[in-house]
C-alpha cells in the first residue's frame, strides 16, 4: 500500500464520505452540464433549421431523465424500504431540477430579453 493510498483511506475517515456520495455528487453535476449543452446547442442552430428551442431541447431532455432512480424509488415503496425510496427518489429530484437548471442557465447566457426581464 502506497503512502497516498494510506493518506486517501484517512482522509475518507476523517469526513466520513463514501463512495456512494462521490457518485451522487457527481449525478447531480452531470445533468445540469447535459442540459446547459443541449440548450446552448439550440440556441446555435435553431435560427438556421427555423424551429422552435422547445422543439429541440425537449426531446433531447427527456432522454437524460434518471429512469433507473425513478423506477427503483417505486421498486422500494412496494418492498416497504421507505429510506432507500427516499434516498433515489431524491437523486432523481436533484437530477430533473438540475436539467431544468441547465436549460434556464442556457436562456440566460443566450438571451438578453431572459436575463433583464423576467
Amino acid at each position: 500500500m502506497t503512502v497516498r493510498e494510506v493518506a486517501r483511506i484517512r482522509v475518507r475517515r476523517l469526513l466520513q464520505v463514501d463512495e456512494t456520495q462521490e457518485f451522487a455528487g457527481a449525478l447531480a453535476r452531470a445533468p445540469f452540464f447535459g442540459a446547459l449543452a443541449v440548450g446552448l446547442l439550440a440556441s446555435l442552430v435553431r435560427e438556421p433549421l427555423h424551429v422552435p428551442r422547445i422543439a429541440l431541447t425537449v426531446p433531447s431532455i427527456i432522454m437524460m431523465t434518471p429512469g433507473l432512480y425513478a423506477f427503483q424509488t417505486i421498486v422500494f415503496l412496494n418492498q416497504g424500504k421507505m429510506l432507500d425510496a427516499l434516498g433515489a427518489g431524491a437523486v432523481c429530484c436533484f437530477a430533473v431540477g438540475a436539467m431544468a437548471m441547465g436549460l434556464a442557465a442556457a436562456r440566460f447566457v443566450t438571451e438578453r430579453r431572459w436575463r433583464f426581464e423576467r
